[in-house]
């Protein structure tokens, strides 16, 4: 019985180391895509500032809570794996910017604060800058 036992837990642990490897691959060749250049101005509103401010909070170094909604900074690309800072300023920003009839914030200066103790983290992040829109040809 014993025996039985011991070559069943063999064999099930030898079945059970498998390894699955799969390739995906693109196509080989270029695509050809055509991009014309965007033209317009750029309007600076020096009457109109624009502010914004977003907080991140981090319990026992897991627990997260903080804004979902962000603009992509200017270079970035829009992903999960954001940084905690930038992830805020894209998300003061979002904020500075959703209920203007602007664009864009012009000379942005962020004023990054952290508070942390043992347990608990505290991230809050303002954006103050000028209007800006953009008026296309």
């Amino acid at each position: 019985m014993i025996r039985i036992f011991t070559s069943f837990m063999i064999i099930a642990s030898l079945a059970s180391c498998s390894r699955v490897a799969r390739n995906i691959t693109g196509a080989e060749s270029t695509p050809s895509i055509s991009i014309l250049p965007a033209t317009g101005q750029t309007v600076v509103h020096e009457d109109v500032i624009l502010q914004g401010e977003a907080t991140e909070t981090v319990s026992f170094g897991i627990f997260k809570t903080g804004p979902n909604t962000r603009a992509v900074l200017s270079g970035s690309v829009a992903s999960f794996k954001t940084s905690g800072a930038n992830r805020l300023k894209e998300a003061a920003l979002y904020e500075a910017l959703k209920d203007s009839p602007y664009d864009i914030v012009i000379n942005p200066k962020y004023i990054v604060t952290t508070n942390k103790s043992l347990f608990y983290s505290k991230t809050n992040v303002k954006v103050i800058g000028y209007a800006g829109s953009i008026k296309f040809d």
